[in-house]
């Protein structure tokens, strides 16, 4: 596989960020609200800086959100495009995020992304439920 390297998000990234999240995640969320870009939008502006963008060649393949909180490391989001998944990138990433020192890892993910059964596999378990999302965590 190709080297995957990282750069910070910047404002630019806007439309391969909101794309890649209309693609996997907007299907996810329409079983429960209509999605909306202008929500997209007005998160993105107030955390883009948070993001990380992953890039094959200087080509865009995903992203992903993390948020620290004292001894907590909290997953915003994982994202890839089509053809980057399925091939342990993610897996990859969770093992890099579980040896940063955090004494939790937490997440939310939607109770009908298939994503559950991969964080259940990495030993994540659910804490809570609410808003037709489960609330994740692993203590290490």
């Amino acid at each position: 596989m190709d080297e995957i390297k990282r750069r910070p998000c910047t404002k630019e990234d806007y439309e391969f960020a909101f794309q890649l999240v209309e693609e996997s995640l907007f299907p996810l969320v329409a079983e429960y609200y209509t999605p909306d870009e202008k929500v997209f939008r007005d998160r993105f502006e107030q955390d883009y800086q948070e993001r990380i963008v992953l890039t094959v060649d200087e080509k865009p393949i995903g992203y992903y959100q993390l948020r620290t909180d004292g001894d907590r490391l909290e997953i915003k989001g994982i994202f890839l495009i089509k053809e980057y998944r399925g091939k342990g990138i993610g897996q990859k990433l969770m093992k890099e995020f579980e040896t940063g020192g955090h004494k939790i890892i937490s997440l939310t993910v939607w109770v009908n992304n298939p994503a559950v059964k991969f964080y259940k596999d990495l030993g994540y378990k659910i804490v809570g439920e609410k808003d037709h999302k489960y609330m994740m965590e692993k203590n290490l």
